[in-house]
């Protein structure tokens, strides 16, 4: 049986796509110029909300948490009046999050995400981070004043070559805004990025990452969540999945379709939330769509890409987003990037595994 099926009972996320206007030009941006290129109506049409709504409805009562909306742009703050107005109609029958530059954050935004227990994740790499976003917003006094006041905060930080030393990372967010969780997201292939964001020091990257194993092992073995050991538990997670089920990553595109959606607010179904691509709508479906789109992305397998194929981390990788990366720049070097990380994550095993006797941790997280 396929496991990459629509199923609206799974859906545990879904992405409302409220415009593609933004006020940076981050120089990796995976939206393609069709998607900024193409417009949207910022307010939100009674079709969307009816279908978020039918989602919040079918959800099963023996569930573990709401559905979590994510509000996506472009920008998110841009259209800080259609979060509003979705705010007011759901209420807290969803739980809600915004990923953005931060820059227009201003003292009423923050009342209201402290208001409705909104999270609020910031992009920011650290100290090249204009190198790669050209502002750093952290450095900026306003800004660092409001979003520490944000109940619910986090940053998000690319790994790429400008960025590639976690401990150098973690020192510099601390000092700017305290304490504060930190999402490490891997480079993928771009078309925007120079090549020098994919210039890594393999060997600097390998060591840092072990340091940061060491400090996860630790905080493992003192039951602390801490960054360095969400991040590996991650990808300790991943390779018990694709042990159990070496097809496990190999037929799945992503999340798209399986426990996530992406609308817009024209009610216009995505093939992913860093799309243009409208797979239909939602006042015309009875269903039928999705389970279209989830075959379409079925038929996306790494398996059909040959430099996958003798990968030792093909079982537990996924290849990445493969509705991009063929026409994408930096497959090599992401490629690399992830098999260093799984190196380092099996490295962490055999650490934690040292500790116990007769017990696989793999299996116990």
């Amino acid at each position: 049986m396929t496991q990459y099926l629509y199923n609206p009972l799974k859906v545990k996320i879904i992405y409302l796509v409220l415009g593609h206007n933004c006020n940076f030009s981050c120089r990796y941006c995976i939206q393609n110029n069709d998607f900024k290129k193409s417009e949207i109506n910022s307010s939100v049409s009674e079709d969307t909300f009816s279908y978020i709504e039918n989602l919040v409805k079918i959800r099963p009562s023996i569930s573990t948490g709401k559905i979590k909306i994510i509000f996506w742009g472009g920008e998110p703050l841009i259209y800080f009046s259609s979060i509003k107005s979705v705010v007011d109609r759901l209420k807290d029958s969803v739980d809600y999050g915004i990923i953005s530059n931060g820059a227009l954050l201003t003292k009423d935004i923050v009342d209201f995400l402290n208001e409705h227990n909104i999270s609020f994740t910031v992009s920011n790499d650290g100290p090249n981070t204009k190198k790669t976003r050209r502002i750093n917003i952290l450095e900026n006094e306003n800004f660092r004043a409001l979003f520490t006041s944000i109940k619910e905060r986090a940053i998000s930080s690319v790994i790429s070559a400008y960025n590639q030393d976690f401990q150098e990372l973690n020192k510099y967010i601390e000092e700017k805004v305290g304490k504060t969780n930190i999402n490490y997201d891997l480079l993928a292939p771009s078309e925007a990025l120079s090549e020098d964001a994919y210039n890594f020091n393999y060997e600097k990257l390998t060591d840092s990452l072990i340091k940061m194993a060491n400090k996860a092992a630790e905080d493992l073995l003192l039951s602390e969540k801490t960054n360095e050991s969400t991040f590996f538990v991650d990808y300790i997670k991943k390779i018990r999945i694709g042990s159990k089920d070496k097809r496990a990553f190999v037929n799945r595109a992503c999340e798209e379709m399986h426990t996530s959606v992406s609308i817009d607010t024209m009610g216009n179904i995505l093939s992913c939330h860093n799309s243009s691509d409208i797979m239909g709508n939602t006042k015309k479906t009875s269903f039928d769509l999705e389970f279209k789109h989830a075959e379409y992305l079925k038929n996306i397998k790494i398996e059909d890409i040959k430099q996958c194929k003798d990968c030792f981390v093909y079982n537990f990788c996924g290849g990445d987003c493969k509705l991009t990366r063929k026409n994408y720049v930096g497959i090599k070097e992401s490629c690399e990037l992830r098999r260093i990380v799984f190196s380092v994550t099996f490295y962490l095993i055999d650490k934690l595994n040292n500790y116990f006797e007769d017990v696989d941790i793999s299996e116990e997280l």
